[in-house]
This record gives structure tokens, sequence and C-alpha cells, in this order.
């Protein structure tokens, strides 16, 4: 006689987080207690830059890389999309809030015409940073992760880190404006919304917007959750993002419409 599967909350499983905002800065904390800021920053397009505007370009990034504190984490993610709805509906509204000649309102109509025909892309550079961690190299995937001792983080060390992770953002942003690209730092809606995009592929492909993430009090008592397992806990953030399973078959793993 075979036991019945039981059931595991997923939050033992895959990456946790916690989106937040304070002190002016935004933060991703993860079950290790790592304290991740996102920043996304101006692109040089390489094809109609200079060499040595390239050159330039690389040579600062290297340098601005070499000299980062022991223990950083720099983590530079690039993203090319087909999704430029929302900038060709930017451009329409910033020209309709003047009134415009009549000859002027045509053009600017026909451009909006011709390029929702364009086969466009749209290129988005992000940067990751954080000071690391204590708890090693993260477990891979389908092994419960290790967690930090959340008994042990006060009050005052959770300020500490913000100030911390602030004061990484802000050298690091002087830096990269000294090299000309532009910075600006993300809202947790934001870095809810990317994270969304990367965890669901094929929702992100039919411009599925985000879900709201409400992050509230456990549903059930202490009691009820011991007598009847984790899975009772209420929703993190992570598990109200992540809505595409991932599945192995033979030799590959699947995502709804994408193999990996």
């Amino acid at each position: 006689m075979t036991s019945p599967p039981r059931e595991v909350s997923l939050a033992d499983f895959v990456p946790l987080w916690r989106t937040l905002q304070e002190s002016g800065v935004t933060a991703l904390v993860t079950p290790a207690l790592d304290y991740v800021g996102v920043l996304e920053l101006s692109t040089l397009d390489a094809r109609f830059a200079s060499n040595d505007a390239v050159a330039g370009l690389g040579e600062s990034l290297r340098a601005l890389i070499g000299s980062t504190d022991d223990g950083c984490t720099l983590h530079f993610l690039y993203r090319v999309t087909t999704d430029v709805d929302a900038d060709i509906a930017d451009y329409r509204d910033v020209s309709s809030r003047q009134p415009l000649h009549a000859a002027l309102r045509q053009y600017v109509d026909a451009r909006v015409s011709w390029l929702q025909e364009q086969p466009l892309r749209k290129a988005r550079l992000f940067l990751a940073f954080s000071r690391g961690s204590g708890l090693g190299p993260r477990p891979p995937a389908g092994v419960r992760m290790l967690f930090a001792n959340l008994g042990k983080h006060s009050r005052e060390r959770h300020l500490a880190e913000m100030t911390a992770l602030a004061s990484l953002r802000n050298a690091l942003k002087s830096r990269l404006e000294a090299t000309g690209l532009a910075v600006r730092e993300l809202a947790p809606s934001a870095v809810r919304a990317l994270l969304f995009e990367l965890l669901n592929p094929t929702h992100a492909a039919n411009r599925q917007a985000p879900p709201e993430a409400l992050v509230r009090e456990n549903l059930f008592d202490d009691e009820s959750i011991e007598r009847f397992g984790p899975q009772l806990r209420e929703y993190t953030e992570a598990e109200q993002l992540c809505l595409e399973d991932v599945v192995e078959e033979v030799g590959y793993l699947r995502q709804e419409k994408v193999l990996r």
C-alpha cells in the first residue's frame, strides 16, 4: 500500500524574496538575507556608435568591475523584447499633449501607424547588485534551500543593510554616469514586473501584465499550520509571480511553450 503524496510548500524549493522600498532605496531581500538592488542602464547601440565609443565604454565597465569591493556581486541582465506597444503609445501621448497643426497631426498619426506595422525590438540593460551572502552557493533546483535565521535578524541590522545597499547604489550610479550611461533605480513594482517576465516566458510573450503581489499575514493560525503543514501559509511574493510550471522531460525542461 502506497502512501498518498505529501503536499509540499513551493517555498521549500524555489528562490523566495521580498521586494520593499525603505530609506530611499529599493531592495529585493532573499531567504539568505542578501539585500539586492536593481538599476536600469541606458544602452549603447553598437550599430551606430563609433569604434572608439564602444571601446571606451568597454574599458570603463571593465575598470568598474575590477575596482568593485571583494564580496560584492554585480549581475548584468540584457533583455531584447518585441513588446514596444507601450513605447509607441508614449510617443502618441507626448505628441497629443499640445495642440498641433492639422498637417503635423496627420504626420504623427501616419508615423504611429507605420511604427505599429514594423518588426521593432526593444533592448534593456539591468544591473542587480548586492554585498554578498554568508550562506554560500545556492543549491540546485529541486533541493531544499538554505534559510537564514530570522530570529537573529534585528531591526537595527536590517536598517544597516539598507544603508549599506544605498551606499553601494550611489557609488555604482556615480561610476556608471561618469561613463556616459543614464541610470535609474527600479521601483518595487518594476522589479516584480521584471521577475514576472523572467519566470513566465509564455505569459510575457503574450504580453500579459504581472499580477499585483500582495503579502499578507497568514490566513490560518499557527496551530493549523503545525497540524496540516506549511502549505497553508499565505502565498509569498515569489509564489504569486511564478505562474508557469517547469516540467522535466527526457533531455530537456519544458516551461509551457519554452524548452530549456
